[in-house]
């Protein structure tokens, strides 16, 4: 009887110990080999344009604005020179436009915040991106 449990127990641990946890899903930016059980490890990776037209560009003038600072859920990202105008989105290889790369975790969809202050921390535009797993998202800053 005894023999028989533990052929069935080591029966059984083999099967559980055959999963191998890790990122399953095959257009995350780490992809585990050879995973078949999803530990919630995948992470994704998108890209975001801010710009604006040469409207915007006479508001900020107006304002006194001569950077631009911005922030994605409250960590900074870099700034501009808010002269700097493009009279339709830019694609994310522009390299006069202010783009960066966004990595994030839970889904290949991400919503965000952003917020883009003017030198003197004065806020010009705020609002919400949807981020999707490898893609480039323009976003415009308009009054």
């Amino acid at each position: 009887m005894k023999y028989c449990f533990f052929i069935c127990f080591s029966i059984v641990l083999g099967f559980a110990a055959c999963k191998k946890e890790g990122c399953t899903d095959k257009d995350a930016t780490n992809t585990t080999a050879g995973a078949d059980k999803d530990d919630g490890s995948c992470t994704y990776q998108s890209t975001v344009v801010f710009w604006h037209t040469n409207t915007t560009k006479s508001v900020l003038n107006s304002h006194g604005t001569t950077a631009l600072i911005y922030f994605l859920d409250g960590t900074q990202l870099g700034s501009s020179d808010p002269n700097v105008v493009f009279s339709s989105a830019p694609d994310c290889s522009q390299s006069t436009a202010f783009v960066r790369s966004i990595a994030y975790d839970e889904s290949p969809t991400k919503v965000l915040n952003f917020e883009v202050k003017s030198q003197t921390g004065q806020l010009e535009f705020s609002g919400a991106i949807t981020f999707l797993n490898g893609e480039c998202v323009p976003q415009e800053l308009t009054y």
